[in-house]
C-alpha cells in the first residue's frame, strides 16, 4: 500500500515538473475558481447537458494569443463557466510527441457524462474530440501521436 502511494505521489510530481508552463494557469484556474461567490453543489451531468453548455459558453469566441491567451486559458474559462452552473467537470492535460519540440503539451475539457461515460471537449472550437493515447490528435495533427492524459476532476463544492 506505501509502495503504491508513493509512486502515485512520484508520477504526480513528475508530471507537474513536466508541464511546469501550464503551472501558472492552473494557479491562475484555481484563483477564478475560488473567487465565486456563490458555492454550488457540483454534479456530473447528462450528455444532452453538456451539448447544451457547449452551446451557450462564449469562451471559443476568445482569440488564441501567443502567450497571453492559449489553450489553458481556454480551459479555464470553461470550467469556470460549468462550474458556475453546476456541472463537474476536468481539466485534461494532453502529452504529444511533437518532432519539432521535444513535448507538447495541449489543454481541453472532460465531462463524465452519467448516460455516455467521459467526453472530452476542445475549448477553442466547441468541438467534441476522441482522445486516445498512441493516436493523432485531430486538432493539432502536427502535434504528433498523444503519449499521456491526465484528467484533473474538480472538487470544488
Amino acid at each position: 500500500m506505501r509502495a503504491s502511494r508513493f509512486v502515485a505521489i512520484f508520477l504526480l510530481v513528475a508530471f507537474a515538473v513536466m508541464s511546469l508552463n501550464f503551472a501558472y494557469y492552473h494557479i491562475q484556474a484555481s484563483a477564478t475558481i475560488a473567487q465565486l461567490e456563490d458555492k454550488v453543489q457540483l454534479r456530473d451531468p447528462t450528455y444532452q447537458e453538456v451539448k447544451t453548455f457547449i452551446e451557450s459558453d462564449q469562451a471559443n469566441r476568445n482569440t488564441w494569443q501567443y502567450g497571453v491567451y492559449n489553450c489553458c486559458d481556454f480551459t479555464a474559462d470553461v470550467i469556470t463557466n460549468a462550474q458556475k452552473v453546476g456541472l463537474r467537470c476536468g481539466a485534461v492535460w494532453v502529452q504529444l510527441e511533437n518532432t519539432v519540440a521535444d513535448d507538447y503539451l495541449h489543454a481541453l475539457v472532460a465531462f463524465n457524462t452519467t448516460d455516455r461515460d467521459v467526453i472530452f471537449i476542445e475549448p477553442q472550437s466547441d468541438e467534441e474530440v476522441a482522445l486516445k493515447v498512441g493516436e493523432p490528435y485531430s486538432f493539432l495533427p502536427t502535434a504528433g501521436e498523444i503519449t499521456k492524459l491526465t484528467i484533473l476532476w474538480s472538487t470544488y463544492n
